[in-house]
């Protein structure tokens, strides 16, 4: 959580963490710096890059922890660290608000969740959303019934009412949170706005309420539809999750047909206690693999399949011994700043002599100068590409390799410069050389190493099933020919083994 960017990378979110303002089941407390100081630390803690701030029908915990908490000068002071301060500064916030629907299965409302993206101002969100979506206070014969914008006034004047109507009782607002619900059709008509155009993603938890109602019920198309409108599925369920993805279907054709998008799922903790963030049941983890961004969380709506885990572990993780980190370089005209690089492929990307192939070769150099020797002495490259005083390379392990200092531990890599191929494609005799450096490379890969294994080892044995074939085939020719030879020509045949 460095302020720097590695690109895509696979890093733990939690989209449904709550405040003490969602009131409902809030046990939290109502000391909002300690709840502060706990979202942080905890998130720390567990490697979270991003968090959803949720509460019900507002934004109220999110505002204040933007506006009261988000600078440096403020963490610092609460954290009592610089260092975890800047690291809680690199948190992402996303505002999340949880809606309750007019849709009610066995006794339960439906939730229905519209995350924002933190480029959306606060003002927008509550004038140009929140405060025209509208719920009925209370119905009228033969009238479409009183209703009201969610206000929190609004709200507990709705909560008095039922108090003073029923026998509810406690905080108007929280009794008014618990009674209201909104439709899901008013809330899109509103998200369909300019100031909210490709910057809100709809979220619903399909497995809790919904899943309850059968395909072949007359409730079908209840269901349907709310699959439908949703973009995205808050669920843990591997089943929920292949459904999401197209995988009950026949073909993606007759999910997109009936559904209109794939919908990837996401996971969060939905923590109304510190010992609840970031712990979901069952360490069901939501990965992702994109910047902290919400341009980042966008984007696992168009590779559904590739972007998005819900798992314990981290997917696709390397050893970090095989993983560099960072690079540092003593020359601070070619590079002030550390280099950092991502887990997975890195492309350096820069017009002619702009220093792109400099770089790689001093790494190489720090890492293993005597390979960068050797294939310099190959192709009559002089060693001319020294950028300062050393280059340090750091490794996800701790290991550090320098030039002047090498490691113990010494890390290994393939070093092969653009002249050097260069000399290999154009000497034929050398062509064996890149086969070699090919074959090392995709070998790499495990799963590449134990399927090359297998196939040599069914190509020997094949060979050797030939070369007994042809032996057999061979003697029974040559007695064949001895045979049948009288005084004229005898022929006789010697097997030849090997290929």
């Amino acid at each position: 959580m460095e302020n720097h960017s590695r690109g895509s990378e696979w890093n733990r979110w939690d989209l449904h963490i709550h405040t003490p303002y969602s009131v409902l089941n809030n046990q939290f407390g109502d000391d909002f710096d300690e709840y502060v100081k706990q979202l942080y630390t905890r998130a720390i803690d567990n490697n979270v890059v991003t968090i959803g701030i949720t509460d019900y029908f507002s934004i109220d915990g999110y505002r204040k922890i933007v506006e009261e908490y988000r600078s440096f000068d403020k963490l610092e002071k609460l954290l009592e660290s610089d260092e975890l301060a800047q690291k809680a500064m690199d948190i992402l916030l996303l505002p999340n608000i949880e809606f309750r629907l007019d849709i009610i299965i066995d006794g339960n409302k439906v939730n229905f969740h519209v995350i924002f993206s933190d480029e959306v101002s606060i003002t927008d969100i509550e004038e140009n959303f929140l405060n025209n979506v509208k719920f009925v206070k209370q119905g009228d014969p033969f009238n479409t019934g009183t209703t009201r914008t969610l206000t929190r006034n609004n709200i507990t004047e709705f909560g008095n009412n039922l108090i003073s109507e029923h026998s509810f009782s406690g905080d108007a607002y929280k009794v008014g949170v618990e009674q209201l619900v909104v439709n899901s059709e008013q809330i899109k008509e509103l998200l369909d706005d300019v100031a909210f155009k490709n910057k809100y993603i709809i979220v619903t938890p399909v497995d809790e309420d919904l899943s309850k109602i059968s395909w072949d019920s007359g409730a079908h198309s209840v269901r349907k539809t709310m699959i439908q409108k949703t973009q995205c599925f808050f669920s843990a369920n591997q089943s929920t999750i292949d459904f999401g993805l197209g995988k009950k279907h026949e073909s993606d054709e007759l999910f997109i047909n009936e559904f209109k998008s794939f919908k990837p799922s996401v996971h969060g903790s939905d923590a109304h206690m510190f010992d609840n963030m970031f712990k979901p049941d069952i360490n069901r983890n939501c990965w992702i693999k994109a910047e902290a961004t919400f341009n980042g969380l966008q984007q696992i709506l168009f590779e559904s399949e590739d972007r998005v885990r819900v798992t314990e572990i981290k997917p696709e993780s390397k050893q970090d011994y095989y993983v560099i980190d960072k690079i540092e370089i003593s020359n601070k005209d070619f590079s002030p700043d550390f280099i950092f690089l991502n887990n997975k492929l890195n492309c350096i990307i820069g017009g002619k002599s702009t220093g792109k192939s400099i770089l790689l070769h001093n790494i190489a150099r720090a890492v293993d100068n005597d390979q960068v020797k050797d294939k310099c002495e190959i192709t009559q490259l002089k060693n001319y590409y020294e950028i300062g005083k050393d280059v340090n390379v750091y490794w996800a392990d701790g290991e550090v390799s320098t030039l002047s200092s090498r490691s113990e531990e010494e890390h290994k890599i393939i070093y092969i410069p653009q002249t050097y191929l260069n000399k290999l494609s154009d000497e034929e005799e050398e062509t064996t050389e890149i086969d070699s450096i090919i074959k090392d490379i995709v070998l790499l890969n495990d799963n590449a190493n134990i399927s090359f294994e297998r196939s040599e080892k069914e190509i020997y044995d094949y060979k050797k099933d030939l070369d007994m074939d042809i032996y057999s085939f061979v003697c029974v020719c040559q007695s064949k020919i001895s045979a049948n030879a009288h005084g004229k020509c005898q022929h006789l045949l010697t097997p030849v083994f090997g290929w």
